[in-house]
C-alpha cells in the first residue's frame, strides 16, 4: 500500500450486525471485516489486500451513515493460513464425545457474555434463561443444536457458531409441570426465537429446525409453547440460491393447522414483526410483556414501502394490541409471561392433585333477585370455581363479556 494508513469507510447507511475482527489482527485480502444490515439486505465489509488491523472504529448494534469511517488498515507482511484467519478451529481432541461437547457448548450463553450482557442491560433475559424457566430441570432435549445460518459465502465456520448458534432458534421437546400432572401429560414441543442471534430473524436452517418440531407435535399431538421475539424474514442467508433464500417455507400454514389440534402457546418480549408477528398472532393464547412491540411489518419494510419513517417503539405498541384483541394475556416482564405459559398449559394437562372453592352457598346472594340491577360478574364466576383457577382472557377488548380459563373440580359421583 502508498498510503500507510488506510481507512475504510461504510458503502450505505446501515446498522453493524457483527465484527469479525479486533486491533491487531492481520487479515488476508477479501477477509470479512464487517457485516452490515440495511433494509434487512446484508453487506460484507471485506479487507481490499493484506493488512493489519490498526483501529476499529465501531461496534456491534451501532447505526452508521454512508461514508462513515469503520476500520484503519496498516501493511502487513506475508499473512499466513493461521494468522489469516479470524479465529482458529478448536483443535480435535480424539476423544468424540469431548468434541461434541465443545461444539455444542458455542450455544451457550458462556461463549457470548456479550450478547447476554446486552439483553441484561435492557432487563431482558436471553432465549436460554427463558428456556430454564419455562422447562422442568434437565427434561429439555434439544433439536439443531448445531444449525448455523445458511452463510457460508461470507463467514467463516468459527465466526458462524459464534455469532449464529443454532440460527437464531432453540427448539426441542420438554416437560412443563411434570410435579403437578406427571411426566406423561406434560410433554410440550418448545420454541424459544432467540432475539441476540441476528435480530432473532428467521433463516433457511431456523425454518427448518420449526417445521422439524412442529411435525413432532402434530404426530405425537403434544402442545407448543413458543416465544416469538424477531424481526422476520432474513434474506441474507447467501448459501441457498433459490426461493429468496429459501424462505418459501411451510411453517406458517403447518403452524396455523395444528390450531383445534394441540394448544398453541405464543409468547413475546421485545419487538415482534413480520413473519414473527403472523406466528404470534396465529397461537391460541397470546401472551406478551408490556414492554412488547407487535407488527407485521417493522421500521424497514415500512420505509421500503414508501409509508414513511417510524420507530420500533411506535410499531404495534401493547396498550394498542391488548385493546384490539392481538393479545391475550399482559404480562410484566419475561419471568410473568413465562409462569402464564405455564399456568395456561396447565389447564390441558389434566387434574391438580389439590383444589379449594369458596363456600358455595354465598352465590344465592351474589345476584340480585330484581334482574334490572346490576351485579359482578367475576364475583360470581370466582365463587364458582376452584379458588385462585380464573385466567381471563383479552380483559379490555370486547369488555361486555367475560372470557377465559377455569376449573371446576369433577366429584367422584357426578
Amino acid at each position: 500500500m502508498n498510503n500507510p494508513a488506510l481507512q475504510i469507510t461504510s458503502p450505505l447507511a446501515a446498522a453493524v450486525i457483527s465484527i469479525n475482527v479486533r486491533l491487531g489482527d492481520q487479515v488476508a485480502k477479501g477477509q470479512p471485516l464487517a457485516s452490515l444490515e440495511s433494509m434487512k439486505m446484508q453487506t460484507l465489509v471485506t479487507a481490499p489486500e493484506d493488512s493489519v488491523i490498526s483501529a476499529v472504529l465501531i461496534a456491534a448494534g451501532d447505526t452508521i451513515q454512508a461514508g462513515q469511517r469503520l476500520f484503519e488498515i496498516e501493511a502487513a507482511g506475508t499473512i499466513t493460513e493461521s494468522t489469516g484467519r479470524v479465529a482458529a478451529e478448536q483443535p480435535a481432541t480424539g476423544n468424540l464425545l469431548e468434541d461434541l461437547q465443545t461444539q455444542l457448548a458455542y450455544s451457550s450463553d458462556a461463549v457470548r457474555p456479550d450478547a447476554v450482557q446486552r439483553r441484561h442491560k435492557k432487563g431482558y433475559r436471553s432465549a436460554r434463561e427463558n428456556l430454564t424457566d419455562l422447562c422442568d430441570q434437565d427434561s429439555f432435549i434439544e433439536y439443531g443444536q448445531l444449525a448455523v445460518a445458511a452463510q457460508r459465502d461470507r463467514k467463516d465456520a468459527e465466526s458462524l457458531k459464534i455469532e449464529t448458534p443454532g440460527d437464531g432458534v432453540i427448539t426441542g421437546l420438554a416437560t412443563i409441570n411434570s410435579a403437578e400432572f406427571g411426566v406423561h401429560l406434560s410433554q410440550v414441543a418448545v420454541i424459544v426465537n432467540d432475539y441476540s442471534v441476528l435480530a432473532g430473524s428467521q433463516g433457511y436452517f431456523h425454518h427448518k429446525k420449526i417445521d422439524r418440531i412442529l411435525d413432532q407435535a402434530g404426530k405425537a399431538n403434544l402442545p407448543v409453547v413458543m416465544y416469538t421475539e424477531g424481526g422476520g424474514g432474513r434474506p441474507g442467508d447467501t448459501d441457498v440460491k433459490t426461493q429468496i433464500a429459501g424462505l418459501d417455507v411451510p411453517t406458517f400454514a403447518r403452524w396455523a393447522s395444528l390450531s383445534g389440534q394441540v394448544p398453541l402457546i405464543a409468547v413475546n418480549n421485545g419487538y415482534c414483526f413480520a413473519g414473527n408477528a403472523a406466528l404470534f398472532g396465529c397461537a391460541d393464547i397470546r401472551i406478551a410483556t408490556k414492554t412488547s412491540w407487535i407488527g407485521m411489518a417493522g421500521p424497514a419494510m415500512i420505509e421500503g414501502g414508501g409509508l414513511g419513517n417510524f420507530a420500533p417503539t411506535e410499531i404495534g405498541p401493547i396498550d394498542v394490541q391488548t385493546e384490539n384483541g392481538v393479545v391475550d394475556l399482559v404480562a410484566d416482564d419475561e419471568s410473568h409471561a413465562t409462569y402464564l405459559a405455564q399456568q395456561c398449559l396447565g389447564y390441558f394437562q389434566g387434574d391438580k392433585q389439590s383444589w379449594d372453592c369458596a363456600d358455595q352457598a354465598e352465590l344465592r346472594a351474589m345476584m340480585p333477585l330484581d334482574r334490572r340491577f346490576v351485579y359482578d360478574i367475576r364475583s360470581i364466576i370466582e365463587g364458582l370455581v376452584d379458588t385462585d383457577s380464573l385466567t381471563e382472557l383479552s380483559k379490555p377488548y370486547g369488555p361486555g363479556i367475560v372470557t377465559g380459563f377455569i376449573r371446576i373440580v369433577v366429584w367422584p359421583w357426578a
